[in-house]
């Protein structure tokens, strides 16, 4: 799996990082996404998207959307 570049807006500020697939956690289903080298967060598939962050969680279904989007 590649790295997913992305860019995007949230609460007025612009964000620019990547998404990294997690490999070795028992499914292909896991992405880091990167800031500027920090870690933002988790996204995560289950029977829905979560992603695991402090700091913006209300995310998940956009990050998610935007996973998909790219493998299509």
């Amino acid at each position: 799996m590649q790295r997913i570049p992305i860019i995007f807006e949230h609460k007025g500020k612009q964000y620019s990082g990547i998404l990294l697939p997690v490999q070795g956690v028992g499914h292909s289903s896991v992405w880091h996404l990167m800031i500027n080298n920090y870690y933002f967060g988790s996204l995560r598939y289950t029977d829905r998207w979560i992603f695991d962050s402090n700091k913006m969680p209300e995310i998940a279904d956009f990050l998610g959307d935007y996973v998909i989007a790219w493998y299509q």
